[in-house]
């Protein structure tokens, strides 16, 4: 049985029921890291400290991305994603992308697991 679960962002329904379909354990957490590095500071009503809005990286240098945002990162996903411990962010870029590895841990059935996620910006360098 699934210790956590979340509805599916595509909306997409199970063809056997018609239902949308649900997102389980760490499937789910993957979701979630990438909602809360999407969303724009201010977008979420109510909670205008929510998110990091990894677009705001559009214009920034390199050197400067590449300082900050490992940090910024794992600041955000510590605060607003408490299923999971960030362990690690490693930002790259390749061919004018933004590609993030994050590391981090959760707790499963009293299990403490390790897992890794990657998520790919397009953003504009200079």
């Amino acid at each position: 049985m699934a210790k956590y679960k979340d509805i599916d962002i595509s909306f997409t329904r199970n063809s056997f029921t018609g239902d949308l379909n649900i997102l389980e354990d760490n499937v789910s957490i993957k979701q979630s890291i990438k909602n809360i590095l999407l969303t724009f500071l201010g977008e979420k009503s109510f909670r205008p400290k929510f998110g990091l809005g990894l677009q705001k990286s559009l214009f920034e240098t390199n050197q400067i991305i590449i300082s900050s945002i490992a940090n910024d990162i794992i600041q955000t996903l510590n605060s607003y994603e408490p299923r999971i411990k960030v362990s690690s962010v490693v930002p790259t870029f390749n061919s004018g992308n933004l590609d993030l590895e994050i590391k981090y841990e959760y707790y499963y059935g009293g299990t403490v697991l390790n897992d890794t996620t990657k998520i790919t910006t397009n953003v504009e360098t200079t």
